[in-house]
C-alpha cells in the first residue's frame, strides 16, 4: 500500500504514481484543514473531489499542498466521473497557476512594505500629520502608519463613514475629498482601480495648503507603487 507524507513526495509526483503503475483505487490526500480524493481506473484518473470542488479545479487546489499525509487504497471505486484525457497538461497548468499566484503574493507583500515605509516617512517628516492609512472598500486596513503614532480612537467610525461616501458617490470617478472639523483636517485620496483610499488626518491649525501638497506627494508615491 502506498502511504506517506507530503513532506517527502510532492503532489505533482504523487498523483502520477497510479498512472505509471496502472493502478485502480482511491488516492486520499489529507492535511489538517482539508482533504482530497482522487480515483483511478487501470492507471487513468477518472474523478477528483475535495469538499464541494470536483474535477480539474481540485488539481489547482491541492498542487500547493506540502504538509499532510497520503494513502492509496487499492480497488476503491467511485461511480462519479469528473476527469478524462491526459493528466500531464492539466498538472503543468496547475503548477503555472501556482507559480503565478505565489509571484503575485510576493509582489503584493513587497508593495505593502514599500507603502508602509512611505506612510512611516510621511508621518515622521510632517509634524501636522496625526495619522495616515490605506483603506480598502471591504472595510479592511491592510497598511497603517508609523508604530510611534497611536491609533486615533475615532479612526474606525471615520473609516467606515469615508468608505461609505466613496462607495456611494453618485458622480464619476472621485479623486479627493477634504473634511474640516474642530479637531483638524481629513484628506481622502481615492484609487478606484484598486478599490482603495488613502486617509490622512492633520491636526488643528495645520494650513490647508501644506496638507494638500504633502498628501498629494504621498498619494502619487503610493499610486506608483500600486501600479507596479
Amino acid at each position: 500500500m502506498l502511504r506517506g507524507s507530503l513532506a517527502d513526495l510532492a503532489i505533482v509526483d504523487l498523483v502520477q504514481i497510479p498512472l505509471g503503475n496502472r493502478k485502480t483505487g482511491e488516492l486520499l490526500i489529507a492535511t489538517e484543514e482539508q482533504d482530497a480524493r482522487l480515483y483511478y481506473v487501470d492507471g487513468s484518473l477518472v474523478h477528483l473531489v475535495s469538499g464541494d470542488v470536483e474535477g480539474t479545479a481540485v488539481l489547482d487546489l491541492i498542487i500547493g499542498w506540502n504538509d499532510g499525509e497520503f494513502e492509496f487504497r487499492p480497488d476503491v471505486l467511485t461511480e462519479d466521473s469528473s476527469f478524462s484525457g491526459d493528466l500531464t497538461p492539466k498538472l503543468v497548468a496547475a503548477v503555472e497557476q501556482l507559480n503565478d499566484t505565489e509571484k503575485a503574493q510576493r509582489t503584493a507583500g513587497k508593495n505593502a512594505d514599500k507603502i508602509r515605509r512611505l506612510l512611516y516617512d510621511f508621518l515622521a517628516d510632517n509634524d501636522y500629520a496625526i495619522h495616515a492609512c490605506l483603506m480598502y472598500s471591504n472595510g479592511t486596513m491592510d497598511v497603517c502608519g508609523a508604530e510611534r503614532v497611536e491609533t486615533p480612537p475615532w479612526l474606525e467610525k471615520i473609516r467606515a463613514t469615508v468608505l461609505d461616501v466613496v462607495e456611494s458617490y453618485p458622480r464619476r470617478r472621485l479623486n479627493r475629498m477634504f473634511f474640516e472639523d474642530e479637531d483638524g483636517t481629513l484628506v481622502v485620496t481615492c484609487y478606484p482601480e484598486n478599490r482603495a483610499a488613502l486617509l490622512v488626518a492633520a491636526k488643528q491649525g495645520a494650513t490647508l495648503g501644506a496638507v494638500s501638497i504633502g498628501v498629494d506627494r504621498l498619494a502619487r508615491k503610493i499610486g506608483h507603487v500600486k501600479s507596479t
